[in-house]
C-alpha cells in the first residue's frame, strides 16, 4: 500500500506526538506514516508555536531527534548537566535568531534601543553577542542555588535565563561537556532592584513590526504586578523574556555566559545569571 504525505502532513496538524506513536501500533502500514519526517517538522513547529521563518532552517538533526530532546528527554539544560545546583524551572518558549547577532539583557525596565548611541556601560546591564548560531532557539527560566551555599532545604537565590538552539542536547560535545560556558561579561546594579528580568533578543530584529507586535518591549503589560514572586515571560518571533519580582534588596550582580561549539564555532547557548548581593 501507499499513502500521500503531503495529505498525512496535513493531519499532522491535529495530532500530538502520543497520536503519532498509537498510530504506528494500531497497523504495520502506519508505521512509515509515523517516521515521516515532515510529519514531526509539524508536530515540532506546533508544539513550539514558532513563526513560518522558523521552517526556513534545516536542521542537522532529524525532526524527530529533535522533537524527542525537546520535550521528550532532557526538557532543559540542568537536568542534563549541574542538577545540584537546581532547584525548579518553566519553559518561557522558542523563538529564531537569524542574523547571528545577539543582544542580551539583564534588565528590561530601562529603555532598549538599537540607536548607535545604546549604552554597553555597568549601568545598562546589557551584552552583545557576536557569531551566535542561526535557527531555533529555546529559552527556559531556572531557579538556583545560590554559589555559596551549600544547605539541603536552600530554595534558590539566583536565577538563570538560559537561552540554547535546539540542536544543542544532540550534540556530543555538549552531552560530554567538551562545550562548556565561558563568561563574557558582568554587570553590578548596586541600587534595589524591584526584578530579576533578562532577556535575548536577535540583536537586528529588535525593532521591527513583528517584536512591537508581540509586546515584548511593553513591559508593564506582562510582568506580574508588585507583590506577586511568581516567574513570568513572553515570547517574540524574534527574542524572548523572563522576569520575577523581588523584595527589597542591595542590587544584583549580573552574570552574562555563552557556549561556543569549539573553540572558533558559533555560540550555541547564551546564560543571564542574577544572583543577590
Amino acid at each position: 500500500s501507499s499513502y500521500n504525505a503531503d495529505i498525512w502532513e496535513c493531519i499532522a496538524s491535529f495530532l500530538d506526538a502520543a497520536d503519532l506513536a498509537h498510530l504506528a501500533l494500531t497497523a504495520r502500514f502506519f508505521v512509515p506514516i509515523a517516521m515521516d519526517e515532515r510529519l514531526w517538522k509539524a508536530l515540532s513547529l506546533k508544539r513550539l508555536k514558532i513563526g513560518s521563518e522558523a521552517a526556513k532552517f534545516r536542521p542537522h538533526f532529524s525532526w524527530r531527534e529533535l522533537y524527542r530532546s525537546a520535550f521528550v528527554t532532557g526538557s532543559h539544560s540542568y537536568s542534563i548537566h549541574e542538577r545540584e545546583k537546581h532547584r525548579d524551572w518553566m519553559r518561557i518558549g522558542a523563538f529564531t535568531l537569524v542574523s547571528g547577532k545577539a543582544l542580551a539583557a539583564g534588565r528590561l525596565w530601562q529603555r532598549i534601543s538599537k540607536s548607535k548611541k545604546m549604552k554597553l556601560d555597568e549601568s545598562s546591564a546589557l551584552c552583545v553577542v557576536p557569531n551566535v548560531l542561526p535557527g531555533i532557539w529555546i529559552a527556559d527560566l531556572h531557579r538556583m542555588r545560590c554559589g555559596g551555599c551549600n544547605l539541603p532545604a536552600c530554595t534558590g537565590r539566583m536565577q538563570t535565563l538560559d537561552f540554547r538552539n535546539w540542536e544543542l542536547f544532540l550534540h556530543e560535545e555538549f552531552q560530554n561537556r567538551t562545550w562548556s560556558f565561558k563568561e563574557i561579561g558582568v554587570r553590578n546594579i548596586r541600587e534595589n532592584c524591584d526584578a530579576a528580568a533578562g532577556a535575548v533578543f536577535d540583536y537586528k530584529r529588535l525593532i521591527d513590526k513583528d517584536t512591537a507586535n508581540s509586546g515584548i518591549l511593553n513591559f508593564k503589560s506582562w510582568t506580574a504586578k508588585n507583590g506577586n514572586y511568581q516567574p513570568t515571560s513572553r515570547v517574540s518571533p524574534f527574542g524572548a523574556a523572563g522576569c520575577t519580582n523581588l523584595e527589597k534588596n542591595g542590587g544584583l550582580q549580573v552574570k552574562f555566559y555563552a557556549m561556543h561549539a569549539g573553540v572558533d564555532g558559533p555560540v550555541v547557548a547564551i546564560r543571564v545569571s542574577q544572583q543577590l548581593f
